[in-house]
């Protein structure tokens, strides 16, 4: 199961990398051009936010199973002196559950917005500063915390 999880997490991934940085392009480019919002601008948002949601719940599952994890609740003390451990156990998590809450209240204050130009205004904003979140706290192959490679195959 664990196996599983970690790489249907680690493929997910890619999903939410790639769809953000579209839809903040997307609406960005819209916000320029003045544009009114369209059914196809609820699509993005609601295909995005759900990529971005299915992510963090495979990560919870993960979180709630993995041995790093485990071991990090098992004795905190040891595990901080430990750059894996305390990064899986505390930084990822904490980090990723803060992105995808600001990114969340983004949705939720666009849904709010009085004018075309706030929803886009209110996306851009709180889905970038998501988005920078979820990039710094990705274990990539050139993290400074740990490394993790592009793809995982199993």
């Amino acid at each position: 199961m664990h196996d599983l999880l970690l790489f249907l997490h680690a493929t997910t991934k890619w999903f939410v990398v790639t769809s953000l940085p579209f839809s903040i392009l997307y609406f960005y480019i819209s916000y320029r051009q003045k544009k009114t919002i369209t059914k196809l601008h609820n699509q993005v948002k609601n295909t995005t936010l759900s990529i971005v949601h299915i992510q963090l719940l495979l990560g919870i599952l993960l979180y709630g199973i993995s041995p790093i994890t485990n071991y990090f609740w098992d004795d905190v003390a040891a595990a901080l002196s430990h750059s894996e451990i305390y990064f899986f156990g505390g930084i990822h998590f904490i980090s990723m559950v803060i992105a995808v809450i600001i990114i969340t209240i983004g949705n939720l204050e666009a849904k709010r917005a009085t004018s075309d130009r706030q929803y886009y205004n209110v996306l851009l904003i709180f889905w970038s500063i998501g988005f920078l979140i979820i990039l710094c706290a990705i274990p990539w192959p050139f993290s400074p915390f740990v490394t993790r490679p592009w793809f995982r195959f199993y």
